[in-house]
């Protein structure tokens, strides 16, 4: 058996890119590096599912079609469906989102990452 360090896995991927971390069932999580100067900017209809995110080092500015909030180390929020939203950092941060791939199959992660 062996621990995984989500800090530690989280900064050694490039910018912006994801990968998985852990599949339960149907439910996915999915490691980010955050990195400044682009965003990831999701679907205008949102998604079909609840989309958990949490913040495990840094700040991240979450702007929704319903408002906006900023997530600190530790914070963590139930993004509902059918909420278009982005997300961008002033400064590296480490996040994870999960989410039930089974009750989204056509959208793995929807949006794309842009430069700001």
């Amino acid at each position: 058996m062996k621990a995984l360090n989500l800090i530690e896995k989280g900064l050694s991927l490039e910018g912006w890119q994801g990968e998985v971390v852990a599949e339960l069932g149907d439910v996915v999580a999915r490691l980010f590096h955050l990195t400044p100067n682009k965003e990831m900017v999701m679907d205008e209809e949102g998604h079909e599912v609840n989309e958990w995110i949490v913040v495990l080092q840094g700040e991240v500015k979450v702007q929704t079609s319903h408002g906006n909030l900023v997530l600190k180390t530790g914070d963590s929020f139930i993004m509902p469906p059918g909420y278009s939203h982005r997300l961008n950092v002033d400064k590296p941060a480490i996040g994870l989102i999960v989410r039930d791939m089974k009750k989204a199959p056509t959208h793995p992660i929807p949006g794309a990452v842009v430069d700001r």
